[in-house]
């Protein structure tokens, strides 16, 4: 009796020890990028750690051991951008708008969150073990992060993010990786490639001159001895990568960066009811139509709507059409066979087996779902890296880009009808959704052992030491002028001993004469 209790009071104690306090900081995120980062944050609850999500957006449901900090504002919904407005625009107003986006975005972050009382006490108390971080939009939280002086890793919902690449050395890869926010495939023309390498240089000089030093200046205020952040995350023990060859051009990898891919992603659950008997009853199959949860797709203009209603209104198959609840505009001739809906179940929709198109934006999040559930897709991008992933599509032969500038009825119907009757679509979708779904482990289960990995150990001995060098010494930049000045300098002793040579010869022929 005595020992089993002594065996209790030991577990207890060492079940307490183990359960660390994970922050996950996300403070500037869109709904798709919590819904794909969720399951690790989920996994590691049931583990027995104490999880406090940081993001602005509330909690479906409370779950035990998981404490979420909403935000009361989000600046990226605050930039109130109309995309369908956007498109209107040329490549220089796109590019500006561009870097105000992120300078709004990380500014504006940075001080809704410092001015989050309960956030703040957690700060100041620093009572966290360990820290996720979002990696895209959310570098501000560096200085906050170094100021608790944890280990943290990064968290990337996307699969080619430039600075968190070359935070942790991995090599940008030029000629046949896209940036990401151009439509060109692996496979680029000489232009493309002039065009990938200053579109990737022109980034990283803008973040570093423009934004990052605008957050500096801000976060001294409140860590006078914080480092630059282009410095601090360089100490990121770790980064998990959303990240997959069936979606994302294939790249070398260092052996920090993880590629765990569509952690969001599951096999179909049954539909509400309503929806579950329309999609029963699809004998020609369904369409799902909607661009994400950043953009509502009733801020489309009347015309585009008149376009979809009379183009839907030639097919045979069931749409389900999300279309807000929110939006004062109502559709009018809407065709017997559009369903509209406030709220879609995406993934349980794809997952029918009546599924047969996907009409999306070209997010990441939903396109991992559609190939994941093996679904043809028809996207249409509004930038950003949609354009990457929509051409990453094109090329493995399961999705059709359009753009909305030059988007007619006609050019939307014969789309729709070659993904419907042209095997080959469903066919590549097919082939990478077997390929997405056969994995040794659950993407959840590698999550967690890799965070309990960096916990235990630290993540040093996966850092490549090419982390520590000199800019001049990573490119072998003194290496290359070496050999330049000694290859210029034989090419010169051998011209001058061979232009000395043809004088003497010269010379004897003539005293010969």
């Amino acid at each position: 009796m005595k020992f089993s209790l002594t065996l209790v009071i030991f577990m207890s104690q060492w079940l307490t020890f183990s359960a660390e306090r994970i922050l996950v900081l996300a403070p500037v995120c869109s709904k798709s990028h919590k819904i794909s980062f969720m399951p690790i944050v989920e996994a590691l609850a049931e583990k027995g750690h104490q999880v406090t999500v940081v993001t602005p957006f509330a909690p479906d449901s409370q779950k035990e051991n998981i404490k979420e900090i909403v935000l009361d504002r989000n600046p990226l919904e605050e930039l109130n951008t109309n995309w369908f407005q956007i498109q209107n625009q040329n490549a220089l107003e796109k590019f500006q708008w561009t870097i105000t986006v992120f300078q709004t975005a990380m500014t504006e972050g940075y001080i809704h969150l410092m001015n989050n009382k309960e956030f703040k006490e957690i700060v100041q108390a620093r009572a966290v073990d360990f820290v996720i971080v979002d990696a895209i939009l959310n570098d501000f939280v560096l200085p906050i992060v170094e100021h608790l002086n944890v280990p943290y890793i990064y968290y990337s919902p996307a699969s080619n993010v430039p600075w968190v690449m070359d935070a942790f050395q991995v090599p940008q890869e030029y000629a046949s990786v896209p940036v990401g926010m151009g439509d060109c495939g692996s496979q680029m023309t000489f232009m493309q490639r002039v065009g990938n390498v200053m579109a990737g240089e022109l980034f990283f000089l803008l973040r570093k001159v423009l934004w990052l030093n605008t957050i500096d200046d801000l976060a001294r205020k409140d860590f006078p001895n914080s480092r630059p952040i282009i410095e601090i995350e360089r100490d990121a023990q770790l980064c998990i990568l959303n990240s997959h060859p069936a979606t994302a051009w294939t790249r070398p990898l260092t052996q920090n960066v993880i590629p765990i891919p569509a952690l969001h992603t599951r096999p179909a659950k049954s539909l509400p009811e309503g929806l579950q008997a329309l999609a029963d009853a699809a004998d020609d199959g369904f369409i799902v139509f909607t661009l994400g949860s950043a953009i509502p797709v009733s801020s489309m203009p009347e015309k585009l709507v008149k376009m979809f209603v009379d183009v839907f209104a030639r097919i045979p198959q069931q749409v389900f059409w999300k279309w807000e609840k929110s939006s004062s505009i109502l559709i009018e001739n809407l065709p017997n066979n559009v369903k509209i809906v406030n709220w879609l179940p995406q993934q349980d929709l794809l997952g029918h087996k009546n599924a047969r198109i996907f009409i999306s934006h070209g997010g990441l999040i939903g396109i991992q779902e559609t190939v994941y559930h093996g679904v043809p897709l028809l996207g249409l991008p509004f930038g950003n890296d949609q354009l990457g992933n929509l051409a990453k599509a094109r090329d493995e032969g399961y999705g059709i880009k359009l753009s909305w500038e030059e988007l007619t009825e006609e050019l939307l119907y014969d789309t729709i009808q070659s993904l419907l009757n042209n095997p080959s679509y469903q066919g590549n979708a097919t082939r990478l959704s077997k390929l997405m779904q056969h994995q040794l482990l659950p993407g959840r289960e590698i999550g967690v052992y890799w965070v309990e990995h960096i916990l235990r150990h630290g993540g040093k001995h996966l850092h490549s030491a090419s982390r520590n060098l000199p800019f001049y010494k990573n490119h072998l930049l003194d290496v290359w002028l070496f050999l330049i000045v000694i290859s210029a300098t034989m090419l010169f002793v051998t011209f001058k001993g061979i232009t000395w040579l043809v004088k003497k010869l010269s010379l004897s022929k003539v005293k010969t004469q």
